[in-house]
Formats: structure tokens, sequence, C-alpha cells
């Protein structure tokens, strides 16, 4: 009886690729990938300071990202940091990662809420959410820093199987700072698209509190009965004019109250209307200027973060002023008012 051959197929599966980040030093030099899916999955070896950023472009964008830390501050704690700058949530997290064996990790990205947990755990141990903030991003990049390098595999890479295509995904808006639950910054074209605006000051056909993005920076400003699709700002000496902008609405009834202020200070309540390019906050501002008042930006003092420099500094030690737009310059007073709270309704604030 004759043997019957059977042919035997040998299925080899690819090795994932592996990718090295070099130490960077304290500068965090990311390495950007395109985000294919709402969970980012990776495994990574690295003996600590392994670092993440989300962001809207392929490249870093200060005021609009999130950074990851893993086994950062000596290697025990890990955090989210917002906008180079705020560490919106921050954990001890002693062992997270391992210089001889890859451990696990995903990041999951929702429309307002970026959670990061461990490979095979359900539950984040880092997580930050803005009801406010609609959290889009289009790519992430890691590197590791402070004299650490570390390996890297990503599973959105193409290992031999059908990957699903996701299309990109749209960079996040620029947005004002939130103000309050009842007092909010909204987008206009004119000035009869906002519902209750804010008055730079009271009386009949008197500027409003309006901002608009200007050079990376949102820059606290006005807009006029006159010219009700015209937001007039102040930048680098001049004045500009810009179509798209904010204006502050107050639908709910909170009471403002324009305080005093000088020489870069600001009184309690302080309104944030903006920030520079370098993300220093700026408070809407207003004074007197042939006559009639303007509303302008106004940079405040801010404390040193350093423990032996506890002393109050000035943001812009030269700057501490207010600054305005009229008559087609950027003009400037030492002496001014700032818009602040004075009371806001309880039933606003869910209360």
């Amino acid at each position: 009886m004759p043997k019957l051959l059977m042919k035997t197929t040998i299925v080899r599966s690819k090795m994932p690729n592996i990718y090295t980040s070099q130490n960077c030093g304290n500068n965090r030099s990311y390495t950007f990938r395109p985000i294919k899916s709402p969970t980012i999955s990776f495994e990574v070896k690295a003996d600590a300071n392994v670092n993440l950023c989300l962001s809207p472009n392929m490249g870093e964008t200060p005021h609009q990202q999130f950074e990851i830390f893993l086994a950062g501050w000596g290697g025990g704690e890990s955090a989210l940091r917002r906008n180079k700058k705020d560490d919106v949530h921050k954990a001890k997290t002693p062992g997270i990662v391992s210089p001889n064996l890859f451990r696990g990790f995903w990041i999951s990205l929702e429309p307002h809420a970026i959670k990061v947990g461990k490979k095979g755990e359900g539950a984040p141990f880092l997580m930050h959410s803005d009801p406010f903030v609609n959290f889009t991003f289009s790519f992430y990049g890691y590197c590791t820093s402070f004299g650490t390098t570390g390996q890297w595999i990503f599973n959105d890479d193409d290992i031999g199987l059908p990957q699903p295509f996701y299309p990109p995904v749209p960079p996040i808006p620029p947005t004002p700072p939130v103000v309050s639950p009842a007092v909010k910054w909204l987008q206009c074209t004119s000035l009869s698209m906002c519902p209750a605006p804010v008055q730079v000051a009271n009386g009949h056909n008197l500027p409003y509190v309006a901002a608009a993005f200007h050079n990376g920076a949102l820059l606290p400003g006005y807009v006029t009965v006159h010219q009700p699709n015209i937001c007039n700002i102040s930048w680098g000496g001049a004045a500009h004019q810009k179509m798209d902008f904010f204006l502050l609405s107050n639908p709910g009834g909170a009471d403002f109250v324009w305080q005093s202020g000088s020489f870069g200070s600001a009184p309690n309540g302080a309104l944030q209307g903006g920030y520079t390019e370098t993300g220093e906050r700026l408070y809407i501002g207003r004074f007197k200027q042939g006559g009639v008042y303007v509303g302008g930006k106004v940079s405040i003092e801010k404390e040193d973060p350093r423990p032996h420099r506890r002393s109050r500094v000035k943001v812009h030690p030269s700057h501490s002023v207010c600054y305005a737009p009229f008559g087609g310059h950027e003009v400037r007073n030492s002496s001014y008012e700032v818009l602040c709270f004075k009371s806001v309704p309880l039933s606003l604030l869910g209360l």
C-alpha cells in the first residue's frame, strides 16, 4: 500500500521591531509616530525616565500637548503633564519599568480623558479628565532621558497581521482657558452671536471683552459695536485686528468688578483672559486712553517655584503694565484695573 505524503507548512512569525531611544539629557527630544487607534499599546525596557508625548502635530506643541513620564523623579514616580508645565496627576510607581525585561503599557485616548495603565490591568494608574476640553491628538512621541537609554516595541507596527486603517486624527483646536461653569469664552465671528457679552465698561456703545490668537499667544482685547466682526488686540508694539475671536459670555448673571492694580500685580478673583506664546498667564485689564476705556492684557506676578527663592518675582519684570490696542498702536499704562469675580449665583454652581 503506497505511503501518503503529508505536506507540512511551517508558519514563521515575524519578530517585532525593536526601537532604541538614546539618552537625550533633560531636554526630552521625542521621536514621533502617527496615532492609528484610540488605544496606544507599547512595551519598553529601561532603567527609568521613560517619556511619551501626545501632540496634534508631528512635533511638540507646548500649549496643546500632554506628556507621560514613567519612572521619573529617581525612578519611583510617574506623572501626566499638561502644556509642558502642569503635572495634572502624579503617582508613586516604584519598580514600574525594568532594565532587563520588557514591561507593557497602554494609553487610552477618550474625548474628555486620558488614561494610562499597565498591560493586563484594566484600571489606570494615571488619569486626567476635563469636561470642557476635547482631547484629540494625531501623533505620539517617545524618548528616554536623564542618563537612560531604552528599547521599545509598539503594537501598532505591522508584524504580519492585517491592521485596521484609522484616518488621521484632526488636531485639537486651540481653546481659551476655562473661567468657570457660569462664565465662558465663546468662539464668535460677530458680537451679535454671543449671549450676554461682558462690557469693558458700563454704558452705551462701549466695547466688550474679547480675546484672539496671535503668534501662538491668546491675547485679551475688545470688540466694539461699530466693528462687531473685529477683535482688537495688541502685540509687539502694534495693534492687530482679528476676524476670528472669543467673547466672554455671562448668561447667568455673575457679578464682576474692576479692581485696581499696578506694576504687574492683580487682585484676588482676577479672570484669566489668555496666555503668552511662552505659556505665561494673561489677565483682562483696562485703563482710560483718549478719554475712553480700552481693554487689554496684564501679566501678573507669580511665585518662584524654587524653595530657596519664595519671594514674589515678576513674570515680565520690564512689562509690569497693562497693554491695549488704540489708534493702530499698542499703548500701555502702569496703573490699570483688572476684571475680577465679585459673586457667582449659587444656582450656577449646582449648589
